[in-house]
């Protein structure tokens, strides 16, 4: 597995020097977020195996789309792109990708919600959920006055931010399951998509302010944008050596003596000879 080679806190120091060095040299903002979403979608389809449960795994394969989905974006904004394409052309398969991505992510996180309610355990959203559900679908047309006011929303992307601020949406409705969990691993990393999503909603709306009206958090725009990928990696990350520190107690624990772990190699229906 590609998770036991990852060690969260040598990645915590290689995504430190990597922010640090988005921030001196912009150029190699597009490789460095293509090669951490690359990443975290190998090691989505990897976590997509671990379940035996088809929705589970599938809610992790279209997390792995939108990573590989961003991985192919981000290239398109370096100049060999635009000089190949052209400026327009660039610019409609990039919204594109990232429109793509993003109903992926949306996607991912309802089938997530709906196989959490379906557990029977008794997750349940409450109505100041429903009410932050309220709040955000609002914050969502304030967006859109500002995006009309500014006059630089374009259709397709005005599409790519309504999935953006669904996503947020469902963020609540997760958020109050992973305290009805208590805490534990599975709910520390849908705290981390869920940072991703809420992430990437600020810079949307910090990007609205600074193109309507005056600049006046460039700086923080810039640094979302370049944080932004690192925690769905994280996230992701943490999922991952959840399957591998199993896999360790699981070969920690005494066989019996007849067990024989390899299938057999002659034709027995193709059932492995345990």
């Amino acid at each position: 597995m590609l998770a036991r080679w990852i060690n969260p806190a040598f990645l915590g120091i290689v995504a430190a020097s990597a922010i640090a060095a988005n921030l001196a040299m912009p150029e190699l903002r597009p490789y460095i977020h293509s090669a951490v979403y690359l990443l975290a979608g190998l090691l989505c389809v990897e976590i997509a195996r671990d379940y035996d449960h088809k929705l589970m795994r599938f809610s992790w394969l279209l997390f792995s789309g939108e990573a590989f989905l961003l991985a192919l974006h981000f290239p398109l904004a370096t100049p060999a792109a635009t000089a190949w394409l052209g400026a327009a052309q660039r610019d409609l398969i990039a919204l594109a990708m990232v429109q793509m991505g993003l109903t992926a992510l949306l996607a991912g996180m309802l089938v997530t919600w709906w196989q959490l309610r379906q557990f029977g355990l008794g997750f349940h959203a409450r109505g100041v959920d429903w009410a932050a559900v309220g709040a955000i679908l609002t914050g969502m047309a304030v967006f859109f006055g500002l995006s009309w006011h500014g006059g630089w929303m374009y259709p397709m992307m005005a599409g790519a931010r309504v999935l953006l601020f669904l996503a947020a949406a469902v963020s609540i409705l997760l958020n109050r399951f992973c305290q009805q969990m208590g805490g534990g691993e599975i709910a520390r990393v849908i705290r981390f998509i869920i940072a991703y999503v809420a992430t990437r909603c600020v810079m949307n709306l910090v990007f609205a302010v600074n193109k309507t009206w005056a600049p006046v958090a460039l700086e923080l725009e810039d640094l979302l944008n370049v944080v932004f990928p690192w925690i769905f990696l994280f996230g992701v990350t943490l999922r991952a050596r959840v399957a591998v520190r199993a896999e360790a107690e699981l070969a920690r624990v005494p066989k019996p003596a007849a067990w024989n772990p390899k299938p057999s190699t002659g034709w027995d229906g193709g059932r492995p000879s345990y």
